[in-house]
């Protein structure tokens, strides 16, 4: 870690047992862009076990390696992190670390084809890549919620791009009130999501990127495709106003699936927003505190 930024490479790829391909999706990353920048790697068992528990599939090699990832962001007690996985479940120690810190005042902007909402019991596949959100909203396994040692409220979270919520899903949606926006408002009126982020009078913003928000046609590196989604140069005018805009001290990636020797310039331009991080927290966050407050 370098002036308090840390880079995390966690490919934790369990959430979606039995598909893998997120694993080798974060290890292409790690190779092509950060051969040559520090960064912590957060190790994954590669083999299956194919074990349900708690409702859960491959629960406990998925709660060693959250564990594994809370430890190691603890040790280096970032103040920006550029977190990169594997599938979107892996995302969750980093946010909960900074809602930790800031002490709940941090907006969530979850970026995702899928709602993320479901809980164990009633999860249709029992794939904790469906049930994240959800657990960093206080509903899930006690194990896991105990890990997490935080709850966000639905009034701090906005999701952006979700198409496929299943019904019950749904049902929280309409019960929490949750700010959900499509991506037909993202495509013709950006600055939506920046009225809605600020509706949440958050003094700090997270944003967690799971790339099935993209529309396939035009960004095919993703294991679960979603018809209608993002253009990728949306996606990335999206992040660059939400940095120049909100002290955002971390972004996660997730869900990308390696194509071999090929250049993907998606990749390099959110790559080059996650190294920017130190630079607009020290901008933002530091000229907010100097102002005496929001």
């Amino acid at each position: 870690m370098t002036d308090g930024h840390l880079n995390l490479i966690f490919p934790q790829w369990q959430g979606s047992w039995p598909d893998d391909r997120t694993l080798p999706g974060a290890l292409d990353i790690r190779t092509r862009y950060f051969k040559d920048r520090p960064h912590r790697l957060v190790p994954v068992e590669a083999e299956p076990t194919g074990i349900i528990e708690n409702d859960i599939a491959e629960y406990r090699v998925i709660l060693r390696q959250l564990e594994a990832a809370r430890r190691t962001i603890a040790e280096e007690k970032p103040e920006t992190m550029f977190s990169i996985g594997g599938g979107c479940d892996a995302d969750i120690p980093s946010i909960a670390y900074f809602d930790r810190k800031f002490d709940g005042d941090m907006a969530l902007l979850w970026i995702d084809a899928h709602a993320d909402l479901n809980i164990p019991a009633t999860s249709p596949t029992k794939r904790f890549y469906g049930m994240p959100l959800r657990t960093l909203l206080g509903d899930g396994d006690a194990a896991i919620l105990d890990l997490l040692g935080t709850t966000l409220d639905p009034a701090r979270v906005v999701q952006l791009g979700v198409r496929e919520p299943d019904p019950p899903e749904q049902e929280y949606i309409a019960a929490s009130g949750l700010c959900e926006l499509s991506v037909d408002v993202a495509e013709k009126d950006p600055d939506a999501v920046i009225r809605a982020i600020r509706n949440t009078r958050c003094r700090y913003l997270y944003v967690h990127v799971d790339l099935d928000v993209l529309d396939p046609e035009l960004f095919a590196h993703i294991p679960l495709p979603s018809a209608g989604g993002l253009r990728p140069d949306t996606l990335v005018r999206l992040l660059r106003l939400l940095q120049q805009t909100f002290p955002m001290p971390g972004l996660g990636l997730y869900e990308y699936m390696p194509v071999a020797d090929k250049r993907v310039p998606l990749l390099e331009e959110i790559m080059r927003i996650g190294w920017a991080l130190p630079e607009w927290w020290a901008r933002l966050h530091t000229g907010r505190k100097n102002a005496g407050g929001r």
